[in-house]
């Protein structure tokens, strides 16, 4: 069973829908038996993401999405859900990750993959900032970073809170120094060191613009804007 039932159901609308003339149109996406629930933009109209199923699946668009093709065939993931890009100096580091921990990378826009590591934890959601450092959320509360530069090194820490089971299926940062995540324990954890140091806060939703209560379901999803 998916633990992302929402996603399953968002990426697929993604994945199926083209922008013409203002209106979505729907694709046909191929291998159709795959939950997708990972996207990320490369840029010059190339686009890829993953799929969570009983082996994890990898897709690619070179036309902004009007056809896909799957890559990476040769790997043998499980259920993927996390998937990032970051262009660093001319080139576009992609990286995703799957549930059993294991860690993919591609440095031509997603033509190709490669094995890159098995974590401790499992790897839910990706994030790549522009200086290289890369973060995974897992299990446990548990965040892992790396760098573009080494293709082994990475360390996992326990954020601040409580509750082992806690997952972080959010992770986004753009420069690598701030980073904020968000959790199936409703909670937000934000760094503004590179992930050094941490700082929990509860999540609030809004009601006609006030922040009125606690949320009271699993967060999913969390985007770092750039002002």
């Amino acid at each position: 069973m998916s633990i992302f039932p929402f996603l399953s159901l968002l990426i697929p609308l993604i994945l199926n829908l083209e922008l013409v003339r203002g209106e979505w149109l729907k694709r046909t996406v191929s291998p159709s038996d795959s939950s997708y629930t990972g996207i990320s933009w490369t840029g010059d109209g190339i686009v890829v993401a993953v799929g969570a199923k009983s082996s994890g699946t990898f897709l690619r668009s070179t036309d902004y999405g009007l056809t896909w093709t799957q890559v990476g065939t040769s790997l043998s993931p499980t259920s993927m859900y996390g998937i990032a890009s970051s262009t660093i100096s001319g080139v576009t580091y992609t990286y995703a990750g799957d549930d059993g921990g294991k860690i993919y990378r591609s440095i031509d826009q997603g033509a190709t993959w490669s094995f890159v590591t098995t974590l401790i934890n499992a790897a839910y959601s990706v994030a790549v900032g522009s200086n290289g450092k890369v973060f995974f959320g897992g299990a446990s509360r548990a965040i892992t970073q790396g760098n573009t530069t080494s293709s082994s090194s990475f360390t996992t820490k326990a954020l601040p809170g409580s509750g082992s089971s806690e997952l972080i299926y959010g992770v986004s940062t753009i420069d690598g120094i701030n980073v904020i995540t968000v959790s199936s324990g409703r909670r937000s954890h934000y760094s503004s060191s590179g992930g050094s140091s941490w700082t929990q806060s509860t999540v609030f939703y809004s009601t006609s613009l006030a922040l009125t209560t606690t949320a009271t379901a699993s967060l999913f999803c969390v985007t770092m804007a750039d002002s």
